[in-house]
C-alpha cells in the first residue's frame, strides 16, 4: 500500500476518535509525506493542548486554510473517515508506516554514503548520527554489559547517587538512582517542602548541583528558607523574627548564614504556568550548563497538564513525561505530591488512620506506579495527637516513611521539626514499623 494511503487511514483514524493519537505519539518525520508530517505535528499538538474532545477537523482545516492541494488531501481522508474501522486499526497501521519509514530512512542512509562530495569519513560520521538518531532502544545483554559493569562498581565502591542526608533514611534507600523518580508525598502543613528543601541542600553540600522547581513558593523564599536553616544554634531570634523584619540585616550569625547558603550549588525556577515541556527543556540546558545531579519539583500540582477532560488522565500523563525525562536524561527527579483530604474521612483521628498509605497516593493515578521510591512525610501533631504509638511526644517531630522501594527494604524514622528555622534533626528513637 503507497506512504500516502497508508497515512490517509491513520488520520481517519483519529478524525473517528481523537485520542488514538496518544497510542501512536511516537512516530518520526520520515513515517510520512511532507504533508502528512505537517498534518500529524498539528493534531497531535491539539490533542496534547485541548484534549481528547478537540474538533480535530477544524485543526485541519486551520493547518491547510490557504494550501488547496493539502485541502484536497483532507477531504480524501474525511470521506475515508465515513468508512467503519477495526478497533486497533490505527496500531496496525502505525506499524506499517513505521516499515515505510525504515525504508525512507535507509534510502537517506545510502544518499548519504554514496554522495560524491563528502568524504568517506564524512559518510562514516553521517550514518553515526543518523543511527543514533533514529535508534529504537533495543539492547542485548552483550550490548548492555559495560554498563552494568560499571553500576556494579559503583555500589562496590558505595557510590549510590544524590543522599537525603538522613542516615538511617539513606541505609534503605541507597540515595537517588539515576533516571529515576522519587515522590515525596503528605497533607498539607505536613513539612514536605521544608523536607525537600533540607534534602536538596544536603545534595548540594556533597558537591552535586541541585536543580529545584519551586512552583508555589518563590525563588526567594525558598532561598529565605534555607538561610533560616542555617542560622547559629542560640540565636536570639527565629526565621519568622526575620520574615517579619525584627532582624538586623547586618547581624554576623545572619551573614555567615547567608554566606554559607549562597555557596551552594542550588539553581532555582520559580516560574508560574510551567508545563512538562517547558521543565524538559530547563532541565537539559541546566546538565549542559551546570552539571546537575538532582531535580526537585515542588510540587506536582502546579504543572499545567494538557487539556485533558479527566484530571486524573491528565495527571497520568505529566506523570510518565517526568518517568520519560528522568530517564532520558539520566537523572533522579524528586517530586512532590499533595495527597487528598480523604485521609482524614478515614474512621477516628489516630496515628494509624491518618499516617498516609500508598492506596492514598493511588488516588492521583498512575503516580504510585510510575515512582521508583516513595516518601511520605506526616506530622500527628498537626491532627492533634498528642503522642506517637510508644508514648513519646508529637510535638515538633515529623515521621518521613520510605514505603515504596522497588530495589530494597522500607523503613519509617521519625525526625526532630524544628519549624522556626525549618531544620530537620535525626533522634535517638525509632518508630515501630
Amino acid at each position: 500500500m503507497a506512504l500516502a494511503q497508508l497515512e490517509q487511514e491513520l488520520f481517519a483514524c483519529f478524525f473517528r476518535k481523537p485520542h488514538t493519537i496518544m497510542d501512536v505519539s511516537q512516530l518520526k518525520e520520515e513515517c510520512f509525506t511532507d504533508v502528512g508530517w505537517r498534518l500529524y505535528a498539528g493534531l497531535l499538538d491539539a490533542v496534547i493542548e485541548r484534549g481528547a474532545d478537540v474538533n480535530l477537523r477544524a485543526r485541519a482545516f486551520q493547518l491547510f486554510q490557504n494550501d488547496k492541494p493539502s485541502l484536497v488531501y483532507l477531504s480524501d481522508i474525511f470521506e475515508t473517515s465515513l468508512m467503519p474501522a477495526k478497533d486497533d486499526e490505527h496500531i496496525e497501521i502505525a506499524s506499517l508506516l513505521r516499515e515505510q519509514g525504515n525504508v525512507t530512512l535507509s534510502r537517506k542512509i545510502a544518499q548519504q554514503l554514496f554522495d560524491e562530495n563528502i568524504t568517506p569519513q564524512q559518510a562514516q560520521a553521517a550514518l553515526n548520527d543518523l543511527l543514533t538518531e533514529n535508534q529504537d532502544g533495543i539492547r542485548s545483554y552483550s550490548d548492555n554489559a559495560s554498563a552494568v559493569q560499571k553500576l556494579i562498581s559503583k555500589y562496590h565502591d558505595r557510590d549510590f547517587g544524590p543522599m537525603t542526608g538522613f542516615s538511617d533514611i539513606d541505609k534503605e534507600m541507597n540515595g537517588f538512582e539515576e533516571g529515576t523518580v522519587t515522590v515525596l508525598a503528605g497533607r498539607p502543613s505536613m513539612g514536605k517542602s521544608t523536607v525537600a528543601m533540607n534534602i536538596a541542600d544536603n545534595v548540594a553540600k556533597g558537591g552535586t548541583p541541585v536543580l529545584v522547581f519551586s512552583l508555589e513558593m518563590t525563588a526567594e523564599q525558598w532561598h529565605l528558607r534555607s538561610i533560616c536553616s542555617r542560622l547559629p544554634y542560640g540565636v536570639k531570634y527565629t526565621g519568622k523574627d526575620l520574615r517579619q523584619g525584627n532582624v538586623d540585616p547586618q547581624d554576623e550569625g545572619l551573614q555567615e548564614a547567608i554566606r554559607i547558603t549562597n555557596d551552594l550549588p542550588v539553581y532555582l525556577d520559580d516560574r508560574r504556568g510551567i508545563t512538562i515541556d517547558d521543565i524538559a527543556s530547563t532541565v537539559s540546558q541546566a546538565q549542559s550548563r551546570f552539571g546537575i545531579g538532582l531535580v526537585v519539583i515542588d510540587w506536582l500540582g502546579f504543572i499545567v497538564p494538557p487539556k485533558f477532560n479527566d484530571q486524573r488522565i491528565a495527571i497520568e500523563y505529566v506523570s510518565r513525561r517526568l518517568v520519560e525525562l528522568a530517564g532520558n536524561r539520566r537523572i533522579p527527579i524528586l517530586l512532590l505530591h499533595q495527597l487528598s483530604r480523604k485521609i482524614e474521612d478515614r474512621g477516628k483521628t489516630s496515628i494509624q488512620n491518618r499516617r498516609p498509605r500508598l492506596s492514598d497516593l493511588r488516588e492521583s493515578g498512575a503516580i504510585e506506579q510510575d515512582a521508583e521510591k516513595v516518601l511520605f512525610v506526616f506530622r500527628p501533631e498537626v491532627y492533634e495527637i498528642d503522642a506517637w504509638t510508644d508514648g513519646t511526644d508529637t510535638r515538633d517531630t515529623i515521621e518521613i516513611a520510605l514505603e515504596k522501594n522497588r530495589n530494597g527494604s522500607l523503613t519509617r524514622k521519625v525526625l526532630r521539626f524544628d519549624k522556626d528555622y525549618s531544620r530537620l534533626h535525626l533522634i535517638e528513637r525509632k518508630e515501630a514499623f
